[in-house]
């Protein structure tokens, strides 16, 4: 049937903090909680939640945080989830050493706790043994830096030992040879997210003055990959006029393909007005001859 739904919850589900595993991994609503890490039959609560909510979806009765969502899109839907799973979200933490103004995730209650690391490999594992999840499962791994959980490098090593595809979200301020061995055995892609191109509009937006810290690591990772890994800008109102030193820092550091985002916190009318700075962003890096991937949140131009 033709209704509004969603990709990502067909595909996956989210371990969020505190023990919760939820739905997605874009928006935080109790609507959204499918179960507790450490509830017994874990699998068939996760497995029940998302088909509930694809019900409500094809009902008209989608939650309002689904409504908001850019990925809450018109098609052709089949009434189940699109088992086994193919894709899991790894937003269970938040230590960062960084402050960015358009981070979700460090805005969460001060109550929260970091879900154990040990708890969500064996999670997955029960997924995989109830076979609702891929032997070989996509991880999206976000929430703080992966870099500085410790605990997290033991499902990184599982991904490696069992070629488990893992995207990584990290800012770069600390240098981790794990994520570049991944990323050499063609298994991890490594989104670094310096956002600016100077130290003052980093400071801005980062919260912490850890500009050349990052960039160095940057070239550390892109000598270390063949230049494979990637570098990530989120075009925010505070980075916005720094475009032309996110191009030529990008190069002096060696940088060759580049992914472009957006704000998540704006709105979609407020990111149609930066269309002519994301064709500026483009021209220029194409100009210089770097790539550019469209990134999330990115209207089209």
């Amino acid at each position: 049937m033709r209704y509004k739904s969603c990709r990502k919850i067909r595909e996956g589900f989210n371990f969020y903090r505190s023990g919760v595993v939820s739905a997605c991994c874009y928006a935080i609503s109790q609507e959204l909680n499918l179960a507790r890490i450490d509830d017994a039959n874990l699998p068939e609560k996760i497995l029940l939640g998302q088909t509930r909510l694809i019900a409500r979806h094809k009902h008209d009765d989608a939650p309002a945080v689904c409504r908001r969502c850019e990925s809450f899109i018109e098609d052709e839907w089949r009434d189940a989830p699109a088992l086994p799973f193919s894709r899991i979200t790894l937003n269970h933490y938040k230590k960062c050493n960084l402050k960015c103004v358009h981070c979700g995730y460090r805005q969460g209650d001060d109550s929260e706790h970091d879900t154990d690391h040990g708890a969500v490999l064996a999670a997955i594992q029960a997924c995989m043994d109830a076979k609702i999840c891929s032997s070989s499962p996509y991880l999206e791994v976000g929430g703080g830096e992966p870099s500085l959980a410790r605990g997290l490098e033991d499902i990184f090593k599982r991904a490696l030992a069992d070629n488990w595809k893992v995207l990584i979200n990290s800012n770069g301020a600390k240098f981790s040879p794990l994520f570049a061995e991944g990323v050499n055995a063609g298994l991890f892609t490594l989104l670094l997210t310096p956002d600016a191109g100077t130290a003052k509009v980093y400071e801005k937006i980062k919260g912490v003055d850890y500009f050349d810290i990052t960039w160095r690591n940057i070239g550390r990772y892109m000598a270390a990959t063949s230049a494979k890994a990637l570098v990530k800008f989120i075009l925010e109102e505070g980075n916005k006029d720094d475009i032309p030193a996110m191009i030529e820092t990008s190069l002096k550091y060696g940088v060759k393909n580049l992914v472009l985002s957006m704000d998540m916190n704006l709105s979609p009318e407020r990111r149609r007005q930066f269309i002519p700075m994301i064709r500026d962003f483009c021209v220029r890096a194409a100009k210089r001859g770097l790539s550019v991937t469209p990134g999330a949140f990115l209207p089209a131009i």
